[in-house]
């Protein structure tokens, strides 16, 4: 059993470690001189760079711009140590440091205009700018940095351990997977796209989110997941059709429509019930073995391209080697799907596999901002813990 004990500040973590208070810290950690300098580092999962993020209005273009700006970032993280570096250059640089509000809260901060531009890793920002639309990158810094795990310089038989875990973790794929997991999705951004998206959840969801909420009484679905797969297919317009005649806020087909007992697809409660329905059975039907959240993305992308088209995708990944039980790997082979070289040879024969890929990524980026976006944000000026809070993993017996 592992023991995690939540600490408020990067300083606080990383004092606590060099006393030996815990194994190791785990918090998106860059490898800095002076914390390499103290302590052990486990080997390095993520690449970053480190990024300077502006609101949309604030006209930074370079580093000769940042003396001139109100710049925020955390106190005794990484970027303090950065921009301690910079000012041999640049002696007029300067920046507030806060020991309060985490990196994630400093961006609002930036959002909402009470300080320029914040200095933050680009994992971060990737994950975080689709909440806050208006934000820009202003530019990157040079030397890409690397994150890693860090413990006591006493821990050197727990590092030999950790090196051997992180290397099975590579060879098996379960790291590639978790980075998809948690930012596959958020690579392809667009922000005018998000910005029309979180209109509509003011004025076009409330028309029909007891709808939604409705189907996941009966599915168990959640709602803000339906609520994604009918933005993506309709925008949320009930009156919603494309060329291949499919209709309605779930777009369904004809004859899928009335095997789910939609009698008028363009009925709003009728088609999003309709439409759950079919998800669920596009996750019923995807084999138990395969984890979650893989056999969520697949039923999404059986939605999209069809169950039998899936299959082939997953019989193509066996050949190429890879995992047919893992959404990473299965994304990446869905667009062979379009090519006379490799559909000629399956059961199903030719499909749009890029499509469902693009489908998935839009769904879950839509799912990610109705659970977690500026809708449901504090103002960026009291301490709040969030999920992402710096950690420290202690095992429980003393076993180093």
């Amino acid at each position: 059993p592992v023991e995690f004990q939540p600490i408020d500040n990067i300083s606080e973590m990383l004092a606590a470690l060099e006393r030996g208070e815990a194994h190791f810290a785990a918090a998106g950690l860059t490898l800095t001189p002076q914390r390499q300098a103290a302590l052990l580092a486990g080997p390095t999962y993520q690449t970053v760079t480190e990024d300077i993020v502006c609101h949309d209005n604030t006209l930074v273009d370079a580093l000769d711009d940042l003396p001139k700006i109100r710049l925020l970032v955390s106190a005794g993280s990484s970027y303090e140590e950065r921009l301690r570096a910079l000012q041999a250059d640049w002696p007029t640089l300067t920046w507030e440091s806060s020991a309060e509000l985490t990196t994630e809260q400093i961006l609002q901060a930036v959002w909402e205009h009470k300080t320029d531009c914040t200095l933050v890793d680009s994992n971060i920002f990737q994950v975080h700018r689709r909440y806050f639309p208006e934000l820009r990158l202003a530019f990157s810094l040079e030397n890409p940095q690397s994150l890693a795990w860090l413990l006591p310089k006493t821990h050197g038989r727990l590092l030999e351990s950790m090196e051997t875990w992180f290397e099975g973790m590579r060879d098996d794929g379960r790291l590639a997977s978790l980075l998809d997991r948690y930012y596959g999705f958020t690579v392809d951004f667009d922000a005018w796209d998000t910005k029309v998206f979180l209109k509509r959840v003011g004025d076009r969801l409330p028309l029909y989110e007891k709808y939604f909420r409705e189907a996941t009484a009966e599915t168990g679905l959640p709602w803000e997941l339906l609520a994604a797969v009918s933005y993506q297919e309709s925008h949320w317009q009930p009156d919603a059709r494309s060329m291949t005649g499919v209709e309605g806020m779930m777009m369904l087909t004809r004859k899928t429509a009335a095997s789910l007992g939609v009698t008028d697809r363009r009925d709003p409660r009728q088609s999003i019930m309709g439409g759950a329905r079919y998800l669920k059975q596009m996750l019923d039907r995807m084999p138990a073995h395969i984890p979650m959240p893989s056999r969520l993305w697949m039923a999404l992308a059986a939605y999209n391209v069809g169950y039998y088209h899936l299959r082939d995708a997953r019989s193509l990944t066996v050949q190429f080697d890879k995992n047919p039980n893992r959404w990473a790997d299965v994304q990446t082979v869905l667009p062979y799907l379009s090519k006379p070289r490799y559909y000629r040879n399956l059961k199903h024969g030719y499909a749009r596999g890029l499509e469902p890929v693009i489908f998935v990524k839009r769904v879950r980026h839509y799912y990610d901002l109705l659970r977690f976006g500026p809708q449901y944000r504090q103002p960026a000026t009291a301490t709040v813990q969030v999920d992402s809070a710096p950690l420290l993993l202690k095992a429980v017996d003393n076993t180093p």
